[in-house]
C-alpha cells in the first residue's frame, strides 16, 4: 500500500510540474 501511495504522489507531483511546465513554454 505504501508503495502505490508514494507512486501516486510521484505521478500527481510530475503532473504539475508538466502542467507548469506547458503553461510557461506558451
Amino acid at each position: 500500500k505504501a508503495e502505490f501511495k508514494d507512486a501516486n504522489v510521484c505521478i500527481v507531483v510530475f503532473d504539475c510540474l508538466y502542467y507548469n511546465g506547458d503553461i510557461l513554454m506558451n
